[in-house]
């Protein structure tokens, strides 16, 4: 569980690193107005390591740590968000490409 929260800390960490040097102004947000795509690349990249990481109950049998209904809300909840944010990066970067 610990590396669960070590890799949402630091997409968070760089999420919000982002959205503070954003509100510096104009000049520094059209600065790292290219890191947004990759921020969201990040957090969809997040989301499959940490369904990987908790479906491993299910291939190793003899992990009796977490409630299989604790696991199957976790990675319900994870597979929605998943879902919102490719969601957004198709209807923001992809659909972006067709009008320019």
């Amino acid at each position: 569980m610990v590396l669960t929260c070590i890799i949402n800390c630091f997409i968070h960490t760089i999420m919000y690193t982002y959205y503070f040097l954003a509100a510096w102004g104009s000049n520094v947000q059209k600065a790292v107005t290219p890191l947004k795509r990759w921020i969201t690349i990040a957090q969809m990249i997040q989301f499959v390591v940490l369904i990987l990481y908790a479906s491993q109950k299910y291939v190793l049998k003899d992990c009796e740590i977490v409630n299989n209904y604790v696991v199957v809300l976790f990675v319900g909840n994870v597979v929605i968000n998943f879902f919102m944010f490719h969601n957004f990066y198709q209807k923001t970067y992809k659909e972006v490409k067709k009008v320019q």
